[in-house]
């Protein structure tokens, strides 16, 4: 879990282009740790995607959402 969490905000904030190249380093090498060198099950990844398409998916409904 710890895995999809990190790759989900690293993934999501990527996308919005919020990470410089330090944090972005120092995400990929936590995932790198969480994973020890395994590759997480096809349903794991999947996840990841998911999770971050329905974040960004939100996140973009609410900016052009009108305010009352």
């Amino acid at each position: 879990m710890e895995f999809q969490a990190e790759a989900v905000a690293y993934l999501a904030m990527h996308e919005l282009d919020l990470l410089d190249d330090d944090q972005a380093a120092e995400s990929r090498g936590y995932i790198q740790h969480w994973l020890k060198a395994e590759h997480p099950p096809d349903k794991a990844i999947q996840q990841v995607f998911t999770a971050t398409d329905r974040i960004l998916k939100a996140g973009r409904g609410a900016v052009g959402a009108p305010t009352s």
